[in-house]
């Protein structure tokens, strides 16, 4: 892998929440940068993981007054690519931070990065203001999105194909440590926000379709959000209390992985599902939506089932047919678990490694002689 890349990653991944540390961003998105540049520097005004994996933290105490927290840490990027000579101005969500790096770029002679993270895509881009947004993600060197499906929605707003990378996030091994039980209490899992994105009623709707259907279930609807209610009240109204349980939100959401037979989401939108991706590793088969970076590693028929339209008959479709054909279900189960591999630390490096070859050739490693 290349070692010799230097990247200034200006983000604001870190964020404490009732006084609590989250740093889970900044493990996923800056920590794997280090698995092949020998020199990441991250400049924050947010908590940090205590094993930085080689990463030098510039943390700077944030003020009472949040505008003028970010023009120091603006200041303090701009300080250090002038004194430092890097060969990357990484950053992660257009605004603030996209247009930190754009300016740093340009007032340093050095290439940059936008992480395209949540609602830049989704909701900025497609606005009214979406041109603006659009252009500006033209201005940048190298786009990392999470997944093909996003890359291919990049070039279709004129950002060339060659500077757009899927790099997925890497995934903790810790639920690769759990496995099935050998009799699980449910049937089917639906765990996640329940959230209108996540819509939880289409998987209401899909039971009830298989229960018209005379098929034997039981289930779990795991999660909290502003849909819980609506939620609990659909699973009244269809007539299904005494098949599905809803327990509210899972602090120890391993123990339902286990529990289960097969995973369900669907979302209209996302981007790559932490569920699904634990869902995986402990061994559990799923049916979910083609969308985002969910096909980059749910391999239809392989692992898990993809559907295509997101009505209740499909889905009652995929789930009756894993939950009647075991072998199938086993032979899925098996093959789930390979996602550890898949988005490993050293796997998402390698993709790194692929980003700065460009950068410093303009070429990808495909187009290699």
């Amino acid at each position: 892998m290349h070692r010799d890349a230097a990247v200034l990653v200006i983000a604001g991944l870190g964020i404490w929440v009732d006084g609590d540390p989250k740093v889970g961003k900044v493990e996923t998105h800056v920590l794997p940068i280090a698995e092949t540049a020998d020199e990441v520097v991250y400049v924050c005004t947010g908590p940090v993981p205590e094993d930085g994996n080689g990463v030098e933290f510039h943390q700077l105490e944030p003020s009472r007054w949040k505008p003028l927290t970010l023009l120091r840490q603006f200041l303090a990027a701009m300080l250090l690519a002038r004194r430092r000579e890097f060969d990357l101005v990484a950053s992660f969500s257009l605004v603030p931070y996209g247009l930190f790096a754009l300016a740093v770029g340009a007032l340093s002679r050095t290439p940059t990065h936008l992480g395209i993270i949540g609602s830049d895509l989704d909701v900025h881009a497609e606005s009214s203001y979406g041109p603006a947004v659009q252009w500006l993600f033209r201005r940048f060197d190298v786009v990392s999105v999470s997944g093909s499906d996003f890359r291919t929605r990049l070039t279709a707003m004129g950002v060339p194909h060659e500077r757009t990378f899927s790099v997925l996030h890497p995934v903790s091994s810790d639920f690769a440590d759990a496995s099935v039980a050998d009799d699980p209490t449910y049937d089917v899992l639906w765990l996640t926000r329940m959230s209108s994105e996540k819509d939880p009623l289409l998987f209401v709707e899909a039971l009830a379709a298989l229960r018209e259907r005379g098929v034997s279930f039981t289930a779990a609807l795991v999660g909290g959000g502003p849909l819980e209610a609506e939620v609990r009240r659909a699973v009244a109204d269809r007539g299904l209390d005494d098949v599905v349980n809803v327990p509210g939100w899972a602090n120890d959401p391993v123990e339902y992985y286990r529990d289960a037979r097969v995973y369900v989401l669907t979302s209209e939108r996302e981007m790559l599902p932490l569920s699904l991706v634990e869902a995986m590793l402990v061994g559990v088969p799923s049916v979910v939506p083609a969308v985002g970076a969910i096909p980059d590693v749910v391999d239809d028929g392989e692992n898990g089932l993809l559907v295509a339209d997101r009505t209740p008959a499909a889905y009652a479709d995929a789930i009756e047919r894993l939950l009647t054909d075991e072998t199938e279900r086993a032979e899925m189960a098996r093959a789930a678990t390979d996602v550890e591999s898949r988005l490993s630390f050293e796997a998402v490096g390698e993709t790194w490694a692929e980003v700065f070859e460009y950068v410093e050739t303009g070429r990808r490693p495909s187009e290699r002689d």
